[in-house]
């Protein structure tokens, strides 16, 4: 099954990515959730800040 992502966005309010698909179905990554999974030190979590202010699409 192909699902076609038709919007991406980031809601600042809730903190999450937001995907809609072409099926109507939508996703939600919390993304404060997946930092705190992926940043477990401080050079992790330095990099991660590092990917927001200059290579946020990445």
């Amino acid at each position: 099954m192909d699902k076609k992502v038709i919007s991406c966005a980031f809601n600042i309010d809730t903190a999450c990515v937001e995907v809609k698909f072409a099926d109507g179905s939508v996703i939600a990554i919390d993304c404060t959730l997946v930092e705190a999974e992926v940043a477990r030190n401080m050079y992790e979590s330095s990099e991660l800040e590092w990917l927001v202010y200059h290579a946020p699409v990445e």
